[in-house]
């Protein structure tokens, strides 16, 4: 006996193909097809789709639709048309009721509803009711501000939740302040109590915030930048508005705090007496107790209830050991100023045998103290409601070490006086939404694609600048520990254009500084950190991304003092001048730590984490130990390379001219020895790569030196292709580098060109690489853990295919062959349009994703957008979006070298209050390579130029 298998990939025939086949000549737009049964006997499917939803799902779990097609004997098919639906029994027609139809109305317009819509500020309008689109959809980030203090990188508090407002908050790195839910589930960020609340009547529950089915009438959440609404109508008429946003940080002020304004609005015409109670969880203290027992992680922790005059006012944890009770989390209600009037901090005694939409317990809490599941807590305040109460519910950690209690007794009691006034919570979302239309107003983009222009102007700077303190430590997937990445400085290569329009040239040091002193002695850095750095020099990539932020730092604001502040070095209590930290970076990474080339070494990983080729590689502790050892036996000079036989990496050795010719340029003047060092550096990296990388028609990805019969990986010939039609394999990062570094020549990028178009370019976008057969190389890498289509087993990551779109927008300003620039720049925009993330509103229940925020991924195969919702590909897409318009920056001066799409491009910049109005006009066959004549104020210019100033818009004209 033989078992056949089936899987999602391999699927002899799929619904649709049987549909197809079965009702050939009978389906139009999108169809959903589903079988019957297990055994695929028969099919039903729905067309006429505008696109493609899974309503044929939705129509057979609807009861009042189950007798269409309990005792169907043959295929059926459902045709939308003309406002109304025919249903079909193979090819007979089948009559339908009146009430049938009003059903299969009303679900067709509440599924074709359930996206919602984009509104004129980039908000997403959403129904509650709908039906789910994807695990990232409905999904807001919140951040905090603490730009002002020390240790804002790390502090800085952060929170992602959906629709529903659930999710998890955390505080300075990674210290949960709302638990996260750690379940094998893309839906579920935060334990489900998090920031819900039941209101109840004559102790009956009348109303739960996750239920949109019992008393409702209507339910909408809006979507906001760094804040979110959620509004609610029932049928007892009540109207409940639920605004939700993170605190900016105040002297006297816990660390981090979180508010949900609730406003409750009687619509009944009666007084009603009604009691709010409001759910939450605090996250673990020490996430390392979860790995070793549920157990131990209870019993290390008691409530704690905070009282004033003999009046409840928070609740909070009592933790074990003292250092643990260094974090103080607590929450709390007010109700017009009135603290709780009972509490509850055991789950169990808060559920009893019930559940979250329906606790035994709600009509009259505990008010008992608990030694286990002390992280729950539920707060009740009983009121008479005759037009509108407010009731502020708060979450939030003070986390000052060593010994927070003292402190934290006094913020608290600040918070408390603060919060009580009325009118303070709305002071505070006022000052929320001013700082982000300022933030963002450096920017606002006029090309009369309302969708385009809100996103860009509003939506996109947020999400990088959520990114430049957040890393990739914390989205609505991210729910495990992870820390600040050192090469995810690339955030703030977008960021710091509207941190410096907004006066934060201050801040943007401080930012960057934070990196610099993450970076030791020898060049190399950490990998990651919090207050500690962890994995130092195993990933090579990681210290040559600082150059390019100081240098962009120094182009944008002409501040060439900051090469002289003296940086900490990591892994000692020395300081040394910026400059030094660069030329540390160089000789490591240009000298030392490199191969039989020249060029830098591969290690763990050159930005790809699931690229590693080497059985054996050493961290930069161990490589400095070991050269320490070489030059002691050879007697050779401090600065010559490391002996060895390991990978080299291409992309890392156009990194590194990168950084090498950044350095040169800012150290010409004031360090003409550095400057010297860095272009002898970029001279031999550019000679050896064009020697050696260069492989028949694309630039290799990595060299291989240890003798196992490969000596490149990327390219033709290789000999590690999976695919047997394919003669090599192909990286996106083997075009991307070269051609950012200034190593490709024209010719060559003609050439890869028509590889990415035979090999890469996917419906979906560009691919990260063709199948490579990493078994013969001896070694198991990331790529191996996904199927085909996914992430970086040949998935769409948007992140490095937004670096090709930087690379052929930057390439298509110089370059002198007409036909190629305009073919990168068709390329730029291709995959720009599968990386904007509204475009995911054409076909939500395919592409999936986030309408509002870009994801990492994209299947090559599907189209869906996959998460985590924070990647480099924000940061990329605005830097593209930047070259596109033209914004670049000289020693504190701007010009402009736009590359549009079509005839004309408007926008406008707001650098520190002075404004300026672009538009460039151009034709769709313009020669980029031709330069461009520029009027201001209608005068002609050429150059950089200074912003006039004044306090009414200048207007500069470009015409290519």
């Amino acid at each position: 006996m033989h078992f056949t298998v089936e899987t999602s990939r391999t699927e002899p025939v799929s619904a649709l193909s049987y549909a197809e086949k079965r009702f050939a000549g009978k389906l139009r737009g999108a169809t959903d097809a589903v079988y019957a049964d297990a055994e695929k006997d028969h099919v039903y499917a729905y067309t006429g789709l505008p696109y493609y939803a899974p309503v044929m799902t939705m129509i057979l779990s609807d009861p009042a639709l189950f007798t269409l097609f309990e005792k169907a004997e043959d295929d059926v098919l459902f045709v939308r048309e003309n406002e109304g639906t025919k249903v079909f029994c193979g090819h007979k027609a089948v009559p339908l009721s009146a009430a049938a139809e009003k059903a299969l109305d009303s679900l067709y317009r509440k599924m074709i509803s359930s996206p919602g819509k984009l509104n004129e500020n980039g908000e997403l309008e959403y129904d509650l009711t709908g039906i789910p689109v994807g695990s990232h959809y409905t999904v807001n980030l919140l951040l905090g501000d603490r730009s002002e203090y020390a240790d804002c990188l790390q502090s800085t508090p952060k929170a992602a939740l959906d629709a529903f407002g659930r999710g998890s908050f955390r505080g300075k790195q990674e210290k949960q302040v709302l638990a996260t839910r750690y379940v094998l589930s893309l839906e579920e960020n935060g334990e489900p109590a998090n920031r819900q609340f039941y209101l109840t009547e004559n102790g009956k529950q009348i109303f739960y915030t996750l239920d949109v089915r019992h008393n409702v009438k209507s339910a909408k959440c809006v979507h906001g930048v760094n804040h979110t609404v959620i509004t609610y109508e029932t049928e007892c008429g009540l109207r409940i508005r639920r605004t939700i946003f993170l605190l900016p940080q105040k002297p006297g002020m816990p660390s981090a705090a979180e508010v949900q304004h609730i406003e409750i609005e009687n619509l009944s015409g009666r007084k009603r007496n009604l009691r709010i109670v409001v759910t939450g969880m605090f996250g673990i203290t020490n996430p390392g107790t979860l790995s070793q027992d549920i157990v131990f992680a209870n019993v290390v922790v008691e409530s704690e209830l905070y009282c004033l005059n003999g009046r409840p006012i928070a609740m909070t944890a009592h933790h074990k050991p003292k250092e643990c009770d260094a974090e103080k989390r607590f929450a709390m209600i007010l109700a017009d100023g009135e603290p709780m009037d009972e509490y509850c901090s055991n789950l169990r005694d808060f559920l009893g045998t019930g559940d979250y939409d329906h606790p035994d317990m709600i009509a009259r809490l505990s008010n008992r103290p608990s030694r286990r599941e002390a992280a729950f807590f539920a707060m009740a305040k009983s009121f008479t409601l005759q037009d509108k109460i407010t009731v502020d519910s708060f979450a939030g950690m003070s986390d000052k070490e060593p010994d927070v209690r003292a402190e934290f007794d006094e913020d608290l009691y600040h918070f408390y006086m603060t919060f009580r006034e009325k009118g303070a919570v709305q002071h505070a979302l006022k000052e929320v939404k001013d700082n982000m239309r300022r933030y963002t107003s450096y920017l606002t983009m006029k090309t009369g694609d309302a969708l385009y222009d809100s996103y860009v102007s509003h939506t996109l700077p947020f999400q990088v600048l959520y990114q430049t303190y957040v890393s990739r430590s914390f989205a609505w997937t991210q729910k495990s520990y992870r820390e600040t990445g050192f090469r995810e400085i690339q955030d703030i290569f977008a960021s710091m254009y509207y941190m410096h329009a907004n006066n934060q040239d201050a801040l943007i040091r401080k930012l960057i500084s934070s990196w610099a002193e993450n970076v030791f002695e020898f060049g190399y850095a950490y990998h990651n950190f919090t207050t500690r750095g962890k994995e130092p020099g195993m990933c090579s990539d990681d210290q040559l991304w600082l150059v390019q932020a100081v240098y962009r730092y120094i182009t944008l604001t002409g501040d060439t003092g900051y090469l002289d502040e003296k940086i900490p070095v990591a892994g000692s209590r020395k300081t040394r001048p910026l400059y030094k930290t660069l030329e540390s970076i160089l000789r490591y990474s240009g000298k030392i730590s490199v191969g039989k080339h020249g060029l830098p070494l591969l290690d763990t990983a050159d930005w790809n984490d699931c690229l590693r080729l080497d059985k054996n590689v050493l961290d930069g502790p161990a490589k400095e130990k070991l050269y320490a050892r070489q030059r002691k036996k050879s007697g050779k000079p401090f600065g010559s390379p490391l002996e060895n036989d390991q990978s080299e990496s291409v992309m890392n050795a156009c990194l590194l001219k990168i950084a090498a010719d950044e350095t040169a340029e800012l150290c010409a003047g004031k360090y003409p020895e550095i400057a010297s060092f860095a272009s002898e550096i970029s001279e031999n990296i550019k000679a050896s790569v064009r020697e050696n990388a260069w492989k028949n028609d694309y630039y290799a990805r990595c060299l291989i030196n240890d003798g196992r019969g490969y000596t490149y990986l990327g390219s033709s010939g290789d000999n590690l292709s999976l695919d047997p039609s394919v003669n090599g394999t192909y990286y996106l990062n083997g075009f991307s580098w070269p051609v950012l570094a200034d190593i490709a020549d024209e010719e060559q990028i003609g050439k890869m060109l028509d590889v990415i178009d035979r090999y890469l370019k996917t419906d979906a976008g560009l691919k990260l690489v063709t199948p490579v057969d990493y078994d013969k190389l001896g070694i198991v890498t990331g790529s191996s853990f996904y199927f085909p289509g996914d992430r970086e087993n040949g998935g769409v990551f948007k992140h490095a295919a937004m670096m090709c779109t930087a690379a052929c927008l930057q390439k298509a300003k110089t370059a002198e062959d007409p036909a190629l620039a305009l073919r990168l720049r068709d390329l730029a925009f291709f995959m720009m349009e599968k990386t904007l993330p509204y475009k995911t509103l054409e076909n939500p229940f395919v592409l999936k994703g986030n309408p509002r925020f870009c994801t990492q991924y994209n299947n090559s195969e599907t189209g869906e957008g996959i998460g985590p919702v924070l990647s480099g590909t924000a940061s990329w897409l605005t830097l593209a979006i930047y070259e596109i318009a033209g914004i670049h920056y000289e020693n504190g001066k701007l010009d402009i070298r736009p590359v549009p799409a079509g005839e004309s491009l408007s926008y406008t910049l707001n650098v520190q209050g002075k404004i300026l109005n672009v538009v460039i006009h151009a034709d769709n066959q313009f020669r980029l390579g031709n330069g461009s004549r520029k009027m201001l104020d209608g005068k002609p210019i050429c150059g950089p130029f200074d912003i006039p100033e004044g306090s009414f818009p200048h207007t500069l004209e470009v015409f290519l």
